[in-house]
């Protein structure tokens, strides 16, 4: 049992670290319809995506869990404010979210007020081929007055 246990461990560590992409902080960049820097997003809230909640095929939902870092709640809109991008020619192309979610906002608490430590999204990519994509998911959401928001970027497999 304890071996599963800390096999679990790393496989979630690594689903973890592709949330942080140091490729992309300090650039002062944005992506397209999010008004949040790059180099600010992943501070109060951080996203992952559990081995075992996904297949990371194409044609499946994906399930990413936010958990929020900082001492206030955070209200997200029906659709968490996603949005989802591919990589085309070094720019980050937006691409639709397939997923419907029902007319209801949606408060997260902080991490150790939150009954589960954090929510489950689910999305559905609209993406297709035959060779493995990446999608960087963005999920932005309101801290009071300031808009916070949280990216990963997971590889989707034909």
């Amino acid at each position: 049992m304890r071996q599963i246990m800390i096999a679990l461990s790393f496989i979630l560590a690594m689903a973890v670290i592709p949330s942080c992409n140091p490729g992309d902080e300090g650039t002062g960049t944005k992506l397209p319809g999010v008004d949040i820097l790059l180099e600010d997003m992943n501070s109060q809230l951080r996203l992952y995506a559990p081995p075992e909640a996904n297949s990371f095929a194409m044609k499946d939902n994906l399930a990413i869990v936010a958990e929020n870092l900082s001492d206030q709640p955070i209200l997200f809109p029906q659709d968490y404010g996603i949005k989802v991008f591919t990589q085309q020619d070094e720019q980050w192309m937006p691409v639709e979210n397939a997923f419907h979610y029902p007319s209801v906002e949606t408060t997260l608490l902080p991490k150790a007020d939150e009954p589960l430590g954090g929510k489950l999204i689910v999305l559905l990519p609209a993406v297709i081929g035959d060779q493995p994509i990446s999608v960087r998911v963005v999920v932005v959401g309101q801290m009071g007055r300031d808009s916070v928001a949280a990216y990963i970027d997971v590889m989707l497999h034909p």
